[in-house]
């Protein structure tokens, strides 16, 4: 397994995502909306965990919701009362953002100030797939600090994108950069995510750290993640990922970060 909590195999929140993404494309009104953008929330709340000696069976619920959209939810034989993963989902037209300015990932790397690309330690253990941040420029205001990276899906995986239109590691690694100087922060809900267009195996992103702390373990941390193609166009953009320390409660289903219904 790629993907380790405190040893135990266990599925990727973004993996969680892609899962809720790629069952919201079997419906027959998603097929008939083609390429356009699809939004989502998410709040996660309790581990997927996946012990080889008995994989147990993950299900996608979707739910028509009164106002558009769907309701999603992920649930297994191993939480059968209580969902691992819930949100809602919907095509959404919102315009494509402008493209990114990413020259700071195209000028010399300065070993000296660069953060190194891969955290140590931690209560997450990682495999290939999620070796792939090539590059990180720390940047931005010291009041809301940003950071560029440069993600590339290691030679053998570039197929993975074919079957993941939200690829877990390269999301995942995207969006816990600015907590992996700790390790300490686990994902616990983004509160808007929408997908322009799917990943590929290349890709940019910008993480800006909208409040928290990521040295300080018992700060609670909000970002705003977009990812990009090779040139800048965003193909992902995240408002409102939040980590919070991994020694706290998480929130009660159904509710996100922010306190509004994890459907709503």
């Amino acid at each position: 397994a790629e993907h380790r909590l405190s040893g135990d195999p266990v599925l990727p929140g973004t993996a969680l995502l892609d899962l809720a993404v790629a069952a919201h494309r079997l419906l027959p009104a998603a097929e008939a909306a083609g390429t356009r953008p699809v939004t989502l929330d998410a709040v996660f709340t309790s581990p997927l965990r996946m012990p080889a000696a008995d994989l147990p069976l993950v299900v996608v619920r979707l739910r028509r919701h009164p106002e558009g959209g769907h309701d999603w939810e992920v649930r297994s034989t191993t939480s059968p009362t209580r969902p691992h993963a819930q949100g809602r989902i919907r095509c959404d037209d919102t315009p494509r953002p402008a493209r990114l300015d990413l020259a700071p990932l195209h000028t010399p790397a300065d070993p000296g100030t660069e953060p190194p690309v891969r955290a140590s330690g931690g209560l997450l253990e990682t495999g290939p797939r999620w070796a792939c941040v090539e590059r990180a420029v720390p940047g931005g205001p010291a009041e809301e600090p940003q950071l560029l990276l440069t993600l590339r899906l290691p030679e053998g995986c570039h197929e993975d994108t074919e079957a993941h239109p939200l690829h877990p590691a390269l999301l995942d690694a995207a969006t816990g950069a600015l907590a992996q100087t700790g390790g300490r922060h686990l994902p616990v809900a983004y509160r808007r995510l929408t997908l322009h267009q799917d990943l590929g195996a290349l890709a940019h992103a910008r993480i800006v750290l909208r409040s928290g702390d990521p040295a300080a373990e018992n700060d609670t941390l909000v970002a705003d993640v977009t990812l990009t193609d090779p040139d800048g166009r965003p193909t992902v953009t995240v408002e409102g990922f939040v980590l919070r320390p991994a020694a706290s409660t998480p929130p009660a289903s159904g509710q996100s970060a922010s306190g509004q219904s994890a459907s709503g």
